[in-house]
């Protein structure tokens, strides 16, 4: 049985966003556990109107198959932005499937609100042992305990009860794996940070917009700006 959705009356973000990431991938959870897309998207420049909606600090890609644009970035967790036709939905965090976000709603929240910094402490691969480096050895509780708390030490005070531990499986040598070991924690942005944040914000989208009424123009210049209909063509 074929159900057809017309994903364009949607008004909740997370059936949108699920949907098109479970008809994009080739696998449950794309941008988390799957990187894999279906047949017939190609890779492009990620586009002003997308990346404003991805993290800044990662390799962003993109891919568009017809009215498609899917475009994330990788750094530990994934940010998956999916439009399709007038409707742009975005996931900060891709194993979950209810954190999908509309793009007129994450504009105020960009432009306004104070942002988290993620703050990276150490970030190694472990073969066995997590205190030594490229140790092989099983560490002891105890070991293990000791060195989380220097590593906590290094962290302001103040952002404490906002650090974390992140294990990730990572593809070796002929099919082997090991585990990415990290200590990370957050903190809001500088005055400073938010300025200069906000300020590429808004160079983005005047560039954006500087470009969309340039091919207008052209557009405009090549085919008349006259319908058939005698209405405006664009």
């Amino acid at each position: 049985m074929i159900i057809e959705v017309d994903t364009q009356k949607m008004v909740n973000a997370n059936e949108f966003g699920e949907i098109l990431r479970r008809f994009c991938f080739k696998e449950e959870y794309g941008c988390y556990s799957c990187f894999d897309l279906i047949d017939g998207f190609l890779q492009i420049p990620v586009p002003e109107e997308l990346k404003k909606y991805l993290w800044e600090d990662c390799k962003n890609v993109c891919y568009v198959r017809g009215e498609i644009f899917v475009a994330w970035g990788w750094e530990g967790d994934g940010c998956l932005v999916i439009k399709e036709g007038n409707k742009i939905a975005r996931n900060s965090d891709c194993k979950k499937d209810y954190l999908w976000e509309w793009a007129q709603d994450i504009e105020g929240e960009v432009m306004s609100e104070r942002q988290d910094i993620k703050v990276e402490v150490m970030q190694r691969s472990i073969y066995g042992s997590i205190v030594k480096e490229n140790k092989y050895n099983d560490d002891t509780v105890t070991d293990v305990i000791g060195y989380l708390q220097k590593l906590l030490a290094t962290i302001p005070a103040e952002h404490r009860d906002r650090a974390f531990v992140s294990f990730e499986s990572a593809g070796g040598y002929e099919g082997s794996h090991s585990a990415e070991f990290g200590v990370y924690y957050y903190r809001p942005e500088t005055d400073v940070e938010m300025t200069a944040r906000t300020s590429e914000i808004k160079r983005r989208e005047d560039s954006q917009r500087a470009f969309e009424l340039e091919q207008r123009k052209r557009l405009n210049a090549k085919y008349g700006n006259q319908s058939e209909e005698g209405g405006n063509a664009w």
